[in-house]
């Protein structure tokens, strides 16, 4: 790919990255980085005032909230499955 996201990333997190700005991100023990180390130091050393935080308990429950559509297609799946 021309661009391998971390770019992008940033481009939308710096603005946000004043000094004390904290990100949520999972960091629960099923979480994994998923992202070659390299890109990580990148990422970080672009935004020198962010700090990440644990927010693995709101986002799952925030995952829990379904709409329609996937309620819909959840029930489909289970309809082929059964």
């Amino acid at each position: 790919p021309k661009d391998d996201g971390i770019t992008l990333l940033l481009d939308l997190l710096e603005p946000l990255s004043i000094r004390g700005s904290r990100l949520g991100i999972m960091k629960g023990h099923e979480t994994s980085l998923r992202m070659p180390l390299g890109d990580y130091e990148s990422l970080m050393s672009g935004l020198p005032g962010m700090e990440l935080v644990d927010a693995t308990d709101i986002l799952r429950s925030l995952r829990m909230v379904k709409s329609e559509a996937e309620i819909e297609k959840i029930s489909h799946i289970c309809n082929i499955a059964s």
